[in-house]
């Protein structure tokens, strides 16, 4: 198995073609992407003859069926397979299956090019280029966005980038059609200004921005950030929620030795999603965050009893202005 990260994949592309990629990852639009990237690669003339899409609810055998006929009219043919191993399967499936994609391999001739879409691990042996599609970190994020922005001749800086990923919370979905607006908009340079201006704010990234005045003891700043996502139309439960998953992640960071990657999977939240409040989490003491949370507990009371809900929030701000 030969593993490459979907940022590498187009150079991989550019060295050869595989007869078989197995694309796996927790981020659903680079493994959208990434499939995009193998199937263009290929010569296929006619896609309605030579281009095969199966799902979860086909069966293997007709997958490695497809696989074994010929292009039509065409040098290449591609299959794509979404969901293929991801239910329970026995040691005899399990074997039969990577058995029958090693005789695939076995008889490959470059004519045919198999894609597997999957979390199973169970084709990791076989001679395959596996191309994972995780979440990238900041840095990828804002390697991507510089890259894309190259290619459409726009000018932008390492800075100006992040804040796109700040922004966007590091979702490549949002911030590749944020990067291409920007583009279009731009045309020759994309600066500060203009990511404030046309960038939507990610709600949680706004709510770090209220966290991050509570903890400076900034009270004007707190009330300006709270008022403009009221003004936004955000609801109260919303804030609330972001607001206390971010306290309650600086309460993990401060109580606990588990590395952020532990702990997104602890708390079921992206990994990405710690990048902000380390260094805040890092202004308070274990025992104030510890208070913190129980101001949230009593705030949580109040709105499940339909106090007001705006008063309730401002009250809550205030309360851990002064932990």
């Amino acid at each position: 198995m030969t593993q490459v990260t979907f940022l590498n994949l187009k150079n991989s592309l550019k060295e050869r073609v595989a007869p078989l990629y197995v694309v796996s990852g927790n981020d659903a639009y680079l493994t959208s992407r990434a499939v995009q990237q193998i199937i263009s690669n290929l010569d296929i003339q006619n896609e309605t003859l030579n281009l095969q899409t199966f799902t979860s609810e086909s069966s293997f055998e007709d997958v490695m069926m497809s696989s074994a006929t010929f292009p039509f009219f065409s040098n290449q043919k591609g299959i794509c397979a979404y969901g293929v191993a991801e239910g329970k399967l026995t040691a005899s499936q399990t074997k039969k299956m990577c058995q029958s994609v090693q005789d695939y391999l076995d008889n490959a001739d470059g004519s045919v090019c198999l894609i597997l879409v999957t979390q199973s691990t169970i084709f990791d042996k076989l001679d395959c280029v596996k191309v994972v599609c995780d979440k990238l970190s900041r840095y990828e994020v804002v390697r991507w966005v510089v890259q894309y922005c190259k290619r459409e001749k726009v000018e932008i800086a390492d800075s100006v980038a992040g804040k796109i990923a700040d922004y966007c919370l590091c979702d490549m979905s949002r911030i590749s059609l944020e990067t291409k607006k920007l583009c279009d908009y731009c045309q020759d340079k994309i600066v500060d200004v203009d990511v404030e201006t046309h960038v939507h704010k990610d709600t949680e990234f706004v709510v770090f921005n209220l966290a991050n005045a509570i903890s400076a003891n900034d009270p004007a700043k707190s009330m300006q950030v709270l008022d403009f996502l009221f003004e936004r139309g955000e609801k109260a439960h919303a804030i609330f929620g972001a607001l206390y998953s971010t306290f309650r992640r600086m309460y993990y960071l401060r109580t606990s030795n588990y590395s952020t990657a532990q702990l997104a999977e602890y708390l079921g939240v992206k990994e990405n999603s710690f990048y902000h409040v380390r260094d805040v989490a890092l202004s308070y003491k274990p025992m104030q965050l510890r208070r913190a949370l129980r101001c949230f507990q009593e705030a949580s009371q109040k709105l499940s009893q339909f106090v007001n809900e705006k008063e309730t929030l401002r009250l809550l701000v205030f309360t851990l202005l002064n932990l």
